[in-house]
């Protein structure tokens, strides 16, 4: 993380590597992935694709997730 201070105001620059990331996703993508291989649709072959694959996954579902909970009107529970 780099600091740099202008005037009065102090500007942060984040590295991507530095973002926080709950720790529901990486639970999420195991759990994803672990679902694919019991499902027998990953392999020894294409095991990078399918990691790949969940891991997409699990950040598009927490995507949906977080715009869901932000959205009362839309909650039909």
């Amino acid at each position: 993380m780099a600091f740099r201070e202008m005037s009065d105001v102090t500007r942060i620059h984040y590295a991507t590597s530095e973002i926080a990331i709950s720790p529901a996703i990486y639970e999420s993508a195991t759990q994803i992935l672990s679902a694919y291989v019991v499902s027998k649709q990953a392999n020894d072959k294409n095991l990078s694709e399918m990691m790949d694959k969940s891991v997409r996954l699990a950040l598009e579902l927490a995507l949906k997730v977080d715009k869901i909970l932000k959205t009362p009107e839309k909650q039909t529970f």
